[in-house]
């Protein structure tokens, strides 16, 4: 038998380390307490291997000259990393006492918080569940302090390990730490609003269960469809060691886009702010029994919890996603789909794409506008022409759309010609061409000079002409029939202010569409005279 090396027990000080009670022991022998201060091995023995069974204790071994293994309480454990030189490595860390060890079998402990009891376990969950909870009870700041290196409670560090980051001396947050309730087996990381697809998350990354694909986000995945699942977000300084506790584990890159980080349940049911900085980030996804959670598929309130998951980050420069480990069979499922998918677009081709999406989108308004404005103008799209030309040249393509292409074609002579001779032929019909203070106006705008009183006020000539006994009042129903019995009269007398416009071709539309309200539904008579005498052309 390989001789076991001195054992030494080490007191609780508030101010530094105590050692004493040094003595030799046997495998199998018990320890007994040598101080009353001391917290740690009392009460219990060393197994074969040399490693120590403690209850509230941690044990490490110590590589310093005349010391071999020391059993120290948490409370002692930050002064020692912050303090002392030598090289720390973890040893076996038991949670339960001998009485759970008897009667239940070897506890299966999750990281990062309550674990999965194994079916034995199960059978006995009130022996082993009250020490748990009265140790957590006792637990003093010093824990708290020393629980900093963890992120969780020393409870709930799992069987055969001390934190690894914890033993170098690293230091480590915890972000968040409980249960959140996932739905389609999705929860998020956020840093900015947006949709989250499947796919474009996980596109030409060689995991599949933490989709860092898409900028500022990552969709991560679960074995459980519905329910509340185990999750823990730590932040570290430097790359921590993979815990083997962790059945899977995949890394990838992600840098926040905002200072709003967030964990995110499906639908936005609740979210977690999330303490990062605006930096490069390696992130690593752990998860245990996804494939236990993939059957039991919902978790309802009161069930045990069945998976858990661990979301890591610490500073790094992007790299290419990776699967460290993988032993389910539903990780090796969502692998192979995300290795299924095309590479996501370069920032250049998602540029190019975006630029097509704004021209195609630009040219779907331009045809609806388009189309709109043929329908609007009796079935055929203006020209610009004719949109400059106003709302006469809109009004009369209600009546006759041919013919106002037709008289757009004319010349600039014709149209003015057009415009006098559309007031001639309106005041003619309704019998205003005989009065004495009209006369002088219609030869006015034959000479082209401006017109006479009361033409020059377009407000009290409608005075003079409804006031006049010797103007006659005969009545017409519009060429649209919105109205019947309207004053013919009234009509057409806008006409001739309408021939004075500047442009030609609003002058040819203003007058003309006057004329035809003169003509009343009779109106088309007065368009066979426009062809004969200007357009040359029939309809």
């Amino acid at each position: 038998m390989q001789e076991r090396p001195p054992q030494v027990g080490a007191q609780d000080v508030e101010h530094g380390l105590g050692v004493g009670g040094v003595a030799a022991r046997e495998p199998g022998e018990r320890v007994q307490r040598t101080d009353p201060d001391l917290v740690g091995l009392a009460a219990e023995e060393f197994d074969g291997a040399g490693e120590a069974f403690v209850g509230d204790a941690i044990a490490v071994q110590i590589r310093a000259p005349g010391l071999q293994l020391l059993a120290l309480p948490l409370d002692v454990l930050p002064l020692l990393l912050d303090a002392a030189p030598a090289v720390v490595e973890p040893q076996r860390v038991e949670r339960d006492d001998r009485a759970c060890r008897e009667s239940a079998g070897p506890q299966r402990v999750r990281p990062g918080g309550p674990g999965v009891q194994d079916e034995q376990s199960r059978a006995h969950p009130d022996q082993c569940q009250h020490r748990q909870r009265d140790r957590h009870d006792q637990t003093s700041p010093a824990l708290t302090h020393a629980d900093d290196y963890r992120g969780r409670h020393p409870l709930s560090v799992p069987v055969g390990t001390l934190p690894a980051e914890a033993a170098r001396g690293e230091t480590m947050r915890t972000l968040f730490d409980g249960e959140v309730h996932v739905h389609y087996g999705q929860i998020y990381v956020q840093s900015e609003i947006g949709a989250l697809t499947l796919e474009e998350h996980r596109a030409g990354q060689s995991n599949g269960l933490c989709g860092a694909a898409v900028p500022g986000q990552l969709f991560l995945t679960t074995g459980l469809h519905t329910g509340h699942v185990g999750f823990t977000v730590e932040v570290h300084d430097e790359r921590p060691d993979v815990d083997e506790a962790w059945e899977e584990a995949v890394e990838a890159s992600f840098r926040p886009l905002s200072p709003e980080v967030a964990l995110v349940e499906w639908g936005g049911e609740a979210a977690w702010s999330l303490d990062l900085e605006e930096i490069d980030y390696r992130v690593r996804y752990c998860a245990v029994a996804m494939d236990e959670s993939r059957r039991v598929d919902t978790r309802t309130d009161g069930e045990p919890m069945v998976d858990r998951y661990l979301l890591q980050f610490w500073p790094a420069p992007p790299g290419p996603d990776a699967v460290v480990k993988q032993t389910s069979v539903t990780a090796e499922y969502w692998h192979q789909v995300a290795r299924s998918l095309p590479p996501p677009p370069t920032p250049e081709e998602k540029a190019e794409a975006e630029r097509e999406r704004r021209l195609e989108e630009e040219r779907r308004r331009e045809e609806v506008r388009a189309r709109a404005e043929a329908e609007s103008w009796a079935g055929r799209a203006p020209s610009e022409r004719l949109r400059q030309a106003g709302g006469h040249a809109w009004a009369m393509a209600q009546l006759d759309r041919d013919l106002v292409d037709e008289i757009a074609d004319l010349d600039a002579d014709a149209q003015r010609s057009l415009a006098r001779w559309a007031v001639r032929r309106a005041y003619e019909l309704a019998g205003l061409d005989g009065i004495d203070w009209i006369a002088p106006a219609l030869a006015a705008l034959e000479q082209g000079r401006e017109l006479p009183p009361p033409f020059d006020d377009k407000l009290g000539v409608w005075e003079v002409l409804l006031n006049d006994p010797r103007v006659p009042h005969t009545t017409v129903t519009l060429p649209d029939r919105s109205t019947e019995n309207f004053l013919q009269q009234a009509a057409a007398l806008p006409a001739i202010f309408g021939a004075t416009e500047d442009d030609p071709l609003s002058a040819a539309f203003e007058a003309l569409h006057s004329a035809a309200g003169a003509f009343g539904t009779d109106y088309p008579d007065l368009f066979a005279e426009v062809r004969r005498e200007f357009t040359r052309r029939t309809p």
